[in-house]
């Protein structure tokens, strides 16, 4: 990890690029890795754009859906505001994938669905 830190602050280096396989970006990989301490160290620095979007339309936040990962979907969605609207090219949302995953954690539901109430 301190070697792709140190990568990641070099100059004209950009994080939100995406590789040329499936259009991945270093947020969406640190998340399919699991690699928590990664994902925080990528939002704390504001290097990335939380709601970039791979080849298939699919976000940050869908990556995590898919990992059943509700730690890291709760901080994309409460504390850094992803788009919880965004579609893929297919018109999937990240509800959509909760659902198709078979997430039957009511918080996920709450996080995801877009008429949520937010408690301040």
């Amino acid at each position: 990890m301190p070697m792709i830190r140190m990568f990641l602050n070099l100059p004209n280096v950009n994080p939100n690029v995406h590789d040329r396989l499936a259009g991945q970006t270093v947020l969406m990989t640190a998340i399919r890795q699991g690699d928590m301490e990664m994902v925080r160290w990528l939002l704390e620095k504001n290097m990335v754009d939380i709601n970039a979007r791979n080849s298939a339309g699919e976000t940050a936040l869908m990556r995590a859906v898919t990992m059943y990962d509700l730690e890291t979907v709760r901080l994309l969605v409460e504390v850094y505001g992803a788009d919880i609207t965004a579609r893929t090219k297919y018109g999937a949302t990240a509800l959509d994938w909760a659902e198709r995953y078979r997430w039957t954690i009511d918080e996920v539901i709450r996080l995801l669905s877009p008429k949520r109430v937010r408690v301040a």
